[in-house]
């Protein structure tokens, strides 16, 4: 059963059903909401043991508008990329589980990545003379046997849809929220 903890008002077990690992199951003609129609009021930042439990909260309405806007209409790249270096050590990985009133009851989880190094964006270049940055990100040019190639800084800071495999580079947009953020 899921139930919404501030009103005590349980879903309609034929319609919602969530299993231990807290994932939502719905009936066949049900229509989850987009993250961005739920109308979401707090991002609790959730670290992960033997339970699940909220380490901090982001209430700040612009920041919480921000983080969404980067989810929905920002530039993503998957995990596994070959061009990019995610594979890098990982310094911190926390849920964000975002929550509204609109909808009690509910969390729309992403993933937060904090790298220990910035990831980086290596794209061949066709034409040096006529280069123009195609991407929002501060870059260098290298050349390695005679090719060149931008290379993007993307940051340390990158939310991940696990059920997509897209990350978002959100910069330092939530560097505030952690006690050792770099």
């Amino acid at each position: 059963m899921i139930a919404d903890y501030a009103d005590g008002q349980a879903l309609d077990p034929e319609r919602y059903m969530a299993d231990a690992d807290y994932n939502v199951y719905y009936a066949e003609g049900v229509v989850l909401p987009k993250l961005w129609e739920m109308e979401i009021d707090l991002i609790r930042i959730v670290e992960t043991a033997t339970q699940s439990y909220s380490v901090g909260t982001v209430d700040d309405a612009a920041t919480v508008e921000r983080v969404i806007a980067l989810y929905q209409n920002g530039f993503s790249v998957p995990y596994t990329d070959a061009d990019c270096n995610f594979r890098v050590k990982e310094l911190e990985s926390e849920r964000l589980a975002f929550s509204s009133e609109k909808y009690g009851g509910f969390y729309y989880v992403l993933q937060y990545y904090r790298f220990e190094e910035s990831v980086t964006l290596t794209r061949e270049v066709e034409d040096f003379d006529s280069f123009a940055p195609t991407l929002d990100f501060p870059y260098a040019l290298e050349e390695h046997n005679g090719r060149t190639y931008v290379r993007y800084d993307m940051g340390k800071n990158f939310l991940h849809d696990p059920a997509t495999g897209l990350c978002y580079p959100t910069g330092t947009l939530l560097d505030s929220y952690y006690h050792n953020a770099n």
